[in-house]
This record gives C-alpha cells, structure tokens and sequence, in this order.
C-alpha cells in the first residue's frame, strides 16, 4: 500500500501528512525536519557545515496513550453524550472539506472493484477457517454485486451533490483521543483513493468499528448526532447505502486480517480478528438482502 523507497518520496509525504492532519489535529502534527548526519552523529538538529541531509521526519506532540478513544470505551469511560460531541467535530469538518467531483473516486464501478478485492484473500480464509467461510464470502460479494448493479445512479447523484469530499479516510476509535475537545489524528495521507470517499462511508467506518466491539448503541448515537449536526438527509436509499458503507468497512478490516494472517503465519489472535470481521461483513450483507428485497 505504500512506496516511501526514496528520501524524495518520504519528505513528500511528511509534508502532505503535516498538511492534511492539521485539518482535525493541529496541536498534534507541528513540522517536517530533516534528519542531518555528519560523520557517525544523526540528529534532527543541525550538526554543522559537514552536515547532509539523510532524510526527514514528522515532528508531533505526544498525547496521552490512556486518552485513546478504543482504550477508553473498553474502560467503559466513553457515555453515548460524548458522540454527539465527536460527531459535532466530524460534521464540521465534513462540511469545509474539499469537494470531489471526480467519477473515478465515486462510482458503482469503484466501489465494485473496491470490494471485490477482497476475493484475493479467498485462499487464506479458506486455510484458517474452512471453506465453508469461502463459501461465505463468495455470497457476500454476490449480495454486494447485485446491490451495487442497482444503485449506480444513487452513487452518482451523491457524487453530482457533493456528498464525497477529502476527509479523513481511517476514522475509528484508535485514531481519536477523548479529550473533551476530540482529536482525530492518523489520516491517510499515501493514497488520495481511500481518503477522497462519500462522507457516509466516513462515518460508516465508525460505526462499523464500534459495532464490532459490541458498543452498537454508541454507534447509534454517533450516526444520529452526526445527521442532527450535518444536516445530510438519511432516506430510504441513503440508508441502504449506508449499510453497504459498512459491510465495505468490515470487508476491509476482513482484508487486512487476512493480509496480516498471510504475512504472519498461523496466529490465534489474527484468525479470531478475520472471523469477527467476516461474520460481521456478512450480517451486513444478509441484512442488504433483506432490505432490498422489501423494495
């Protein structure tokens, strides 16, 4: 997913991470510096006239890791009021980020393509959790499929109205710090595709991360709050839309476990992470093939 092979391309997306997280964290992201060596010293001060640059780093403030959103709603500190509150931030922000008005970004064929990238991971899931789990996921990309063969001109007129803007991109409780003023930090900065999205898959990927935690009420109350703040209609098709957004989010933390389980070797931890992630991709999915069915 990545390419920082050259000292050119990691000074690039320093920047661009300085530039697009100080968005949603700008106490936190401070500045690029260049990593100086003379001699067998390496510093990011300046070493004197016999010094290069070797490379560059983020300079951040570090925050409090026990303030970490995931840390505290398994700590049980997390109320439903305080979403609303995170979900005040995220409409706000939504509502200055930069339109797209790129198809390619935005299109039932995009979103196809997206999901279906999963069926490279068939071979792994079938190795760690039988092929019936294959199985599974064979029926969910169908589901998904025929879902998206039907709506390609909804995901066209979201686009045409503005609904998908550069937001954040990876919006889940690791990547928010609880304070009673949210930071958001961590967004993708390395792949414009996956950060460029409607601002209801945004929000799906939180409450998708929510859900698979168990916290499904704060995943209500952060939708609710979120509609209230931004003022984004949610019908009868938008809703639809919505749980497609979720079961492409949980197809991508199905993936990643997936990718991690190829990389790692038999894992129990990673394993019961693909399961989670594949059980929760399909109860979205049988629930789309309900609601559509009722159309």
């Amino acid at each position: 997913f990545l390419d920082f092979s050259d000292m050119e391309k990691r000074s690039l997306y320093c920047r661009k991470e300085l530039e697009l997280n100080c968005r949603l964290a700008p106490t936190v992201y401070l500045e690029v510096v260049p990593v100086y060596q003379s001699g067998a010293s390496i510093s990011w001060h300046d070493l004197g006239v016999d010094a290069c640059v070797i490379d560059h780093a983020l300079k951040m403030r570090r925050l409090d890791a026990s303030m970490e959103m995931d840390r505290m709603l398994a700590a049980g500190k997390i109320g439903l009021a305080y979403m609303a509150v995170l979900a005040d931030k995220i409409a706000a922000f939504h509502a200055t980020a930069t339109v797209i008005s790129n198809p390619a970004q935005s299109s039932a064929e995009s979103y196809q393509a997206d999901f279906n990238d999963i069926l490279g991971q068939s071979a792994v899931i079938a190795d760690l959790l039988g092929a019936a789990a294959a199985t599974r996921l064979a029926r969910i990309v169908g589901i998904s499929d025929r879902y998206l063969a039907g709506h390609a001109l909804l995901i066209a007129a979201r686009l045409a109205g503005g609904m998908v803007r550069d937001v954040h991109g990876d919006l889940h409780a690791h990547n928010i710090f609880a304070y009673p003023d949210p930071i958001v930090f961590d967004c993708i900065e390395f792949n414009d595709h996956f950060r460029q999205i409607d601002v209801l898959n945004e929000v799906a990927f939180c409450c998708m991360d929510l859900e698979a935690t168990g916290f499904d009420a704060h995943a209500a109350a952060f939708l609710d709050a979120y509609l209230h703040a931004s003022g984004v209609v949610q019908d009868a098709d938008s809703t639809m839309l919505f749980l497609w957004f979720k079961c492409y989010r949980a197809n991508v933390r199905t993936k990643v476990a997936a990718l991690r389980a190829g990389q790692a070797g038999p894992n129990t931890e990673i394993t019961a992470e693909l399961a989670c992630y594949l059980d929760l991709m399909e109860r979205y999915a049988l629930a789309l093939e309900l609601e559509s069915a009722s159309f």
